[in-house]
């Protein structure tokens, strides 16, 4: 959905963010480096708030150009 929305050419600024599950979070911060040229890739948790209305297990990609 990324390379369809963005491509895959110019420079991504990624997030990539997480409920409890660090490891996904990190494989899917890995496929990114690997699929995309990126400006920056940050990793994080989401909000407490966030964590409580979708639960655990969630990873989610966020990413614009520029």
């Amino acid at each position: 959905m990324v390379e369809q929305r963005v491509g895959t050419t110019e420079p991504l600024h990624i997030m990539v963010e997480h409920t409890c599950s660090p490891r996904e979070a990190k494989r899917l911060k890995e496929i990114v480096l690997d699929q995309f040229s990126c400006a920056e890739v940050l990793l994080c948790e989401y909000s407490p708030l966030d964590s409580l209305i979708i639960g655990p297990g969630v990873v989610g990609l966020g990413s614009y150009k520029g």
